[in-house]
């Protein structure tokens, strides 16, 4: 009768051959993960860029919409001020006619 019991010599081989298998595991994951995480943090300044970039659109857009609404502001004004001066003409060319 032979006995089956693996020596010491061919269980630590198994458990060293294993051991590697796990580093070599750990090593891709963690190339992985610094891949991921670099790619993460593109990602986040794209958005943080994007982000700003609408943010000053957006200023923009309002400081020329401001800009814009004065100059409205002033032409109604000026509008006004010529056609109270043509009512005026009006009145006076008419009052001297009669």
């Amino acid at each position: 009768m032979t006995n089956s019991t693996p020596s010491n010599d061919s269980v630590l081989s198994a458990i060293s051959t294993q051991l590697q298998n796990i580093d070599e595991v750990l090593k891709r994951n963690a190339k992985q993960l610094g891949v991921l995480t670099e790619g993460l943090t593109r990602l986040e300044n794209a958005v943080s860029n994007g982000f700003e970039h609408l943010e000053d659109t957006i200023n923009n857009g309002f400081q020329r919409l401001e800009q814009n609404l004065d100059r409205q502001y002033q032409v109604t004004e000026m509008q006004g001020r010529h056609i109270d001066l043509f009512i005026a003409l009006l009145e006076r060319q008419s009052n001297g006619n009669t």
